[in-house]
């Protein structure tokens, strides 16, 4: 039934009576499925995927900025907010490249069609002696003539000024945008005269020269390729070194020992070149290891110099791994560790640039139930996204509370249901049943 339940509602209807089903639940845990997490077995998490879908912001991870699709009216709208009133400005589009046509070619097709007019942008040199960008026309000078590169060509639409709370401008400003986007394949440029700024917008879901997905329920489930990340498949770990049994005791200092591999007479010597740039570093060798900061665990771990690390011994294990022992000595340290690529949120990098409320659901997954209730019960929603999502949010309020109340408000819903005791999986049982709402 879940799969239905990004397309169909619930039916609109405030009581329905008559129905009494017996919940019979059994005190064991039930699920061995290993991706089964808390929020997926209280369909918890199926109501989150759609909550991001409607009303999750994209931000680029370049500027932090969010990501958007222009359209006339809000460039139109953006220029008139961001620039002075008066101010002159080109509106253009980039010169088109179809296929292996040369400039001279798109040039010709350009002034059959109309497009007589180039603006011409200065290079990095020009502009530090102060040039500007000039316009150049295709009736006085011939496309056989031209001799500039194509990155600083642009075809002149229209030379617009801004006036503030005048709509004819607006509406003029947004008729000449539509015409840019739809000669230059969904992209245009809007250039201040005189070496002003210059703002670029487009049609697709871009920012900062990456384009991203559209969310959709699919781009947030672990369970679906659209979804999982590709170097785990969506289990939010993957086979490598168990750090848990390369420094069992924290406790100890690096010269007590707390590197378990570096503890043999065999391989001392990476303990002493450890000893060495510890030296040079000014790492406190005598203090427990769990007291070291994150830059000194990072020497330890990646090494410096003449010492290789952790991560560098077990390389060279692998790469000698045809001898039997050194296969065996690197199997005792061998487990399961957070995956490196979406850092054990088992999600597409894509999935993670979407976020509500300042948090991607990887966030909000790692959240304790009462930390989560708390989250949305906070969450305000603007009147377009509650009528987008307020279902959806009320739904999520509604199962974490019942959570809450049968006393698993400590659990995170991004804990794996197999690892829960008996008495945990029967009230996530019975927190689910009635959450349902039968």
């Amino acid at each position: 039934a879940r799969q239905f339940l990004e397309r169909m509602d619930k039916p609109d209807a405030d009581l329905i009576t008559g129905l009494a089903p017996a919940i019979a639940i059994e005190q064991k845990t039930t699920s061995k499925n290993p991706r089964s997490t808390v929020a997926t077995q209280t369909e918890i998490y199926d109501h989150l995927r759609l909550l991001f879908a409607r009303i999750g912001t994209t931000y680029s991870p370049v500027s932090g900025e969010p990501v958007t699709k222009d359209s006339p009216r809000s460039v139109a709208e953006t220029l008139t907010e961001r620039l002075d009133d008066r101010t002159r400005f080109y509106l253009c589009f980039p010169l088109p490249a179809h296929g292996k046509s040369s400039v001279r070619q798109e040039l010709e097709v350009l002034r059959q069609r109309g497009f007589f007019r180039l603006v011409v942008l200065p290079t990095e040199k020009q502009v530090e002696k102060g040039t500007t960008e000039s316009v150049l026309d295709l009736n006085e000078t011939p496309p056989e003539k031209v001799r500039v590169a194509r990155e600083r060509l642009l075809v002149l639409v229209d030379r617009l000024a801004v006036k503030k709370g005048d709509e004819a401008t607006l509406s003029r400003i947004a008729d000449s945008v539509e015409q840019a986007f739809r000669e230059g394949g969904g992209r245009c440029v809007a250039l201040v005269a005189r070496g002003g700024p210059r703002f670029d917008f487009s049609t697709f879901f871009e920012r900062d020269g990456m384009r991203f997905e559209e969310p959709t329920p699919h781009l947030f489930s672990f369970n679906s390729p659209l979804g999982a990340c590709p170097t785990c498949q969506g289990f939010g770990r993957v086979p490598g070194l168990d750090e848990d049994l390369i420094i069992p005791n924290p406790d100890l200092s690096i010269r007590q020992g707390a590197i378990a591999p570096f503890r043999t007479e065999q391989w001392n010597a990476y303990f002493r070149d450890l000893i060495r740039i510890a030296a040079r570093e000014r790492i406190d060798i005598d203090a427990p290891y769990r007291r070291l900061s994150d830059r000194e665990k990072e020497i330890v771990w990646h090494g410096k110099d003449d010492y290789a690390g952790i991560l560098g011994f077990f390389r060279f294990l692998e790469k000698h791994s045809y001898k039997m022992h050194y296969r065996i000595y690197h199997a005792r340290f061998r487990g399961y560790s957070r995956c490196p690529d979406c850092e054990g949120f088992r999600l597409r990098k894509e999935a993670l640039y979407v976020k509500v409320g300042g948090l991607h659901i990887g966030e909000v997954c790692e959240l304790t139930t009462k930390d989560a209730w708390d989250f949305f019960e906070q969450l305000t929603l603007t009147p377009h996204q509650e009528a987008v999502a307020g279902r959806v949010l009320a739904e999520i309020r509604k199962r974490l509370r019942y959570l809450v109340e049968v006393g698993l408000d400590y659990l995170t819903l991004d804990r794996l249901s197999q690892t829960l005791s008996g008495g945990e999986s029967q009230r996530i049982n019975l927190a689910t049943s009635l959450g349902s709402s039968l």
